[in-house]
Parts: C-alpha cells; sequence; structure tokens
C-alpha cells in the first residue's frame, strides 16, 4: 500500500508541477526534531472552497495533530518498503475544507542516512477515521485526493 502512496504522491507531484525536495540532516536528533514539530508557517487549503486555517482547537471527539502523526506512523509505517528508507511525518497545519478539518502532515523519507527528502502531504480527518492524498497547490491551496485508508 505504502509504495501505491508514494508512486501516486510522487505522480501527483509531477504532474501539478510541485518540486520535492531535500533538506540536509546532521543526525538522527535532527531527524526525530523534524518529525515532531509544527511548522512555523501555517499553509492555506481548499477544495472546491477556500479553506481556513484553524488553530488546534479540537472537539470531545477529535483527535490532535500529534495523533494524527502518531496514526500515520501506524497506519502507513516508519519504513518505506520499495527503498528501506526510513518515514518521517510533520505535523504541519489544520485546514477546513468543505466543512471538515483535516490535519495537513507532511511525509519525509530518510534517503541513506543523510537527508529527509519529502515525499507529499497526508490529509487525515479530525475524526482520525481516514487519510488522504493531499496536494499542495502553487497558490498555497490544498487538493484532497485519492483516499488512502479508512477505519
Amino acid at each position: 500500500m505504502l509504495s501505491k502512496i508514494i508512486f501516486g504522491t510522487l505522480c501527483l507531484i509531477t504532474l501539478t508541477g510541485c518540486w520535492l525536495t531535500d533538506t540536509k540532516i546532521e543526525n538522527e536528533e535532527s531527524f526525530n526534531y523534524l518529525s515532531s514539530t509544527k511548522a512555523e508557517k501555517p499553509l492555506a487549503s481548499n477544495g472546491t472552497q477556500k479553506a481556513k486555517t484553524t488553530t488546534e482547537e479540537k472537539a470531545e471527539n477529535e483527535i490532535s495533530g500529534s495523533e494524527a502523526v502518531n496514526l500515520c506512523y501506524e497506519v502507513l509505517g516508519e519504513k518505506a518498503v520499495e527503498t528501506g528508507f526510513a518515514l518521517s511525518y510533520q505535523y504541519v497545519d489544520s485546514v477546513e475544507i468543505e466543512n471538515k478539518k483535516y490535519y495537513v502532515i507532511s511525509m519525509y523519507w530518510l534517503v541513506e542516512d543523510s537527508h529527509l527528502s519529502f515525499i507529499g502531504n497526508a490529509m487525515v480527518s479530525n475524526s482520525g477515521h481516514e487519510i488522504f492524498d493531499g496536494i499542495l497547490e502553487q497558490d498555497g491551496s490544498y487538493i484532497i485526493a485519492e483516499k488512502i485508508w479508512s477505519k
């Protein structure tokens, strides 16, 4: 399943004209820090409507951004099947698309134990019951793409 996610994400990134980026890391401590920190610059998003960036307030039946990251580790795994590279997930923001709240989770893999390479975004529903491929458009908006997993 992970190979389908990565292949699909890479194809979508190629088709949408987004660039893959590499982030040089010095050691495992930097890798762990990057995988557990929130991005400082929130990103806007939309589906068919302009999304509202939300704070990490959560209702009683919602998961948090950090729980969304943990769900990605649980569902999508800690290593890429096709390469064996360690995977890392980072909570970026929470957004509202079509009156539903999603957590934007950036996905990276550790290439040959030397640097992180961005491989795409996952959109985790605030209920924790669905994960979708998320595509970041050039205008800073998100599109919810293929469903990756559902409970």
